[in-house]
């Protein structure tokens, strides 16, 4: 796609005006894009009073703007307020300093490398459904998916990245952090949009940050002094830059690993939860996905070896990304002048790439609203192009954990299922956005029983199971 402002003078037309867009935005705001898109096509503008919105929502244009045109387009104001509490880490930061750390911290991601973290990954899922799960599948008492996930997620994450060596109450005051940082970040995220005379409320997260500094900066005490390998903070302490032979130094090691817990943990359980969730709608996807376990591990705890074989499951996992997409935005604002889609777009534009409405676009999915994993069977994944499903962004930054991702969801899948039924408990009838994730509104809540105790399969009571597309994220 050909970039020059001379080749286009119009704006996109406000097709979304203030009066509309403001109260949307707020309530929320994925179901506003997901709607201009539908209503309107696939660049359309929002007025949101202290800024303009561009939404875009065709595969190609995403793709201009997070990869083919990356260096017109930052994260600029919109992360302001999010720096100066994060920090400049790999989430945060721009140009030569995020170039920089990528390189550092690229290696640790490596696939080989991660290889080493499957024994801790897996010992960190027995305890979590141990802690609460099991519980829940004694008593067949509906358990609410949304709090167990993250945590599980959150503990997953705690402990790959800064190994077993928590002091007690570590891991609960740590989470509990997370949580306070991650309800503020949308928060903080609109403020950085507000002139600087005009007065906003205080974001309340310092506190918590300070709390998870305090944790993980023990941790790499222990880690340098030990000399541990086996978690991702030991392979950090370890990278060293391949031009000077720099390593991190404990402050840009602090940033690193807050950052990692933020972007990885909450995103995770909520693709997760969306999986479950369908599948307690899709008898026969979860038929499958059982028999794939069952012939890939039987009763035995998952290896890194295995994964490559549970390809069912994947496609699943990757269906409920594409089909609900939890991780709906891509914020950037223009650093330069561009156009996109024929339409110009000035400098200190706030550009929103939508791979929700991307990933539902007609003319690169077969059937897109239905649910069906085999969207992702070789056949189809090969005639479709790569920037059509981008759940973990693309081009550049696209993620650096989307490898480890993938790992924790399939482990946590297949260990799931091994060990329990799911049903749903109550009939969930519409999504929501919380920050720039889409989530079950109302809470999602699954009956789970022991496989183990039950001697037959026992359908949910779920309304929406004859339906063969669940429940819709864009309805």
């Amino acid at each position: 796609m050909k970039s020059g402002t001379e080749l286009a003078a119009a704006l996109p037309p406000p097709t979304v005006p203030f009066y509309r867009a403001v109260p949307g935005f707020l309530r929320d705001p994925a179901a506003l894009c997901t709607a201009a898109w539908r209503e309107k096509g696939d660049v359309v503008r929002l007025s949101l009073g202290v800024t303009d919105a561009v939404v875009l929502s065709h595969p190609d244009h995403i793709r201009h703007v997070l990869q083919e045109q990356h260096k017109r387009y930052g994260k600029g104001r919109l992360y302001g307020a999010v720096r100066k509490v994060l920090g400049h880490g790999l989430v945060t930061s721009e140009g030569e300093t995020w170039l920089s750390l990528r390189r550092l911290m690229q290696p640790s991601f490596h696939r080989e490398r991660l290889d080493a973290l499957v024994e801790t990954l897996v010992g960190t899922i027995d305890h979590a459904f141990d802690a609460s799960w099991s519980a829940a599948a004694s008593s067949a008492v509906p358990l609410p998916m949304t709090k167990p996930l993250r945590r599980a997620t959150a503990e997953i994450m705690t402990r790959a990245t800064l190994g077993a060596h928590l002091r007690t109450g570590d891991f609960e005051a740590a989470t509990d952090a997370l949580d306070t940082i991650n309800g503020s970040l949308q928060l903080a995220m609109l403020f950085s949009l507000v002139p600087a005379g005009i007065p906003t409320p205080n974001v309340k997260w310092k506190k918590a940050v300070e709390t998870v500094d305090d944790v993980v900066l023990r941790v790499i005490e222990h880690c340098e002094r030990s000399g541990e390998q086996a978690h991702l903070l030991s392979m950090l302490i370890a990278a060293r830059d391949a031009d000077t032979g720099e390593a991190m130094s404990p402050e840009e090691l602090t940033v690193a690993v807050r950052q990692l817990f933020l972007a990885g943990y909450e995103t995770t359980a909520a693709a997760l939860l969306w999986t479950f969730y369908a599948l307690t709608q899709h008898p026969d996807v979860e038929k499958r996905v059982l028999a794939e376990i069952a012939d890939v591990l039987g009763d035995r705890p998952p290896t890194y070896g295995d994964l490559a074989k549970l390809d069912y499951t994947t496609r699943v996992i990757n269906e409920s990304m594409r089909f609900y997409a939890s991780a709906w935005a891509i914020p950037r604002e223009a650093i330069e002048d561009d156009v996109v889609g024929g339409f110009r777009v000035p400098k200190g534009t706030l550009v929103i790439p939508c791979p929700r409405n991307a990933h539902q676009h007609p003319g690169f999915w077969n059937n897109p609203g239905v649910f069906d994993p085999e969207h992702f069977s070789p056949e189809q994944t090969a005639a479709r192009p790569r920037h059509a499903f981008v759940p973990f962004g693309f081009g550049p930054r696209v993620c650096i954990g989307n490898a480890f991702a993938m790992m924790e969801m399939k482990l946590i899948v297949a260990m799931a299922l091994q060990r329990y039924e799911f049903s749903l408990a109550h009939p969930v009838t519409r999504a929501k956005s919380e920050t720039v994730l889409v989530v079950p509104d109302p809470e999602l809540r699954l009956t789970i029983r022991s496989r183990k105790a039950s001697a037959s399969r026992t359908a949910g009571p779920s309304t929406d199971r004859g339906r063969s597309d669940g429940l819709s994220a864009h309805a």
